[in-house]
């Protein structure tokens, strides 16, 4: 990445007042130079050297450190277990034996295996057959609540009828909620259109 995309991405990050932890990866190559980059990261972004965590994810090496700097950096969610539910769908794929697998971050609320929910989209009401969180593997919880990221399988049968940004709520809610007039227009992305990404290169 080139210093001017560095410099576009730290600015954007730090315009929306992200959290930055600085990591070195790769140090087990033969020609690292951590501290070199260190010094760079110092001088092009003013980062504490004592805040850069030196890393090799090939071998392993003090992976540990950054999980624990996301959990103490990284706020949660502005989530509430105590109002009802919203599930943002951002990701599917068709399983042959369970049919279509979402992915969906609970924005309030909570949802159990047996309920019925409603897309804000289609209008369409699912019921909730398996529900967990991926831990790289698939982990069946039977709920997710407000500020988790899980999967959800339910009656849906064609990827078709799932739209990303999409969200579920409980169908006893759909009046309250607005339905997909009031709380579509602030919550559900619009289609996402498809996209092309190509890479030249020259020599």
């Amino acid at each position: 990445m080139s210093r001017h995309k560095r410099w576009a991405h730290f600015n954007h990050a730090i315009l929306n007042e992200l959290p930055i932890i600085p990591v070195i990866n790769k140090i087990d190559l033969k020609n690292a130079n951590p501290e070199a980059v260190t010094a760079q990261l110092q001088s092009l972004f003013s980062v504490d050297p004592d805040e850069v965590i030196k890393i090799s994810a090939k071998q392993g090496i003090n992976i540990e450190s950054v999980i624990a700097a996301i959990i103490k950096k990284v706020p949660p969610p502005p989530a509430s277990r105590d109002k009802p539910l919203r599930a943002l769908l951002f990701d599917s794929w068709h399983d042959k034996y369970r049919g279509v697998v979402t992915l969906v971050s609970i924005l309030d609320g909570s949802l159990r295996v047996g309920e019925e929910i409603v897309s804000l989209k289609s209008g369409t009401m699912y019921q909730v057959r398996e529900l967990g969180v991926i831990s790289p593997s698939e982990i069946s919880t039977g709920e997710l609540f407000a500020g988790q990221v899980g999967y959800m399988v339910g009656n849906i049968r064609d990827t078709r009828e799932t739209k990303i940004g999409d969200v579920f709520v409980h169908k006893e809610h759909v009046e309250e909620l607005g339905a997909r007039e009031k709380l579509g227009r602030q919550v559900i992305i619009p289609d996402p259109k498809p996209m092309v990404f190509a890479g030249n290169f020259s020599w």
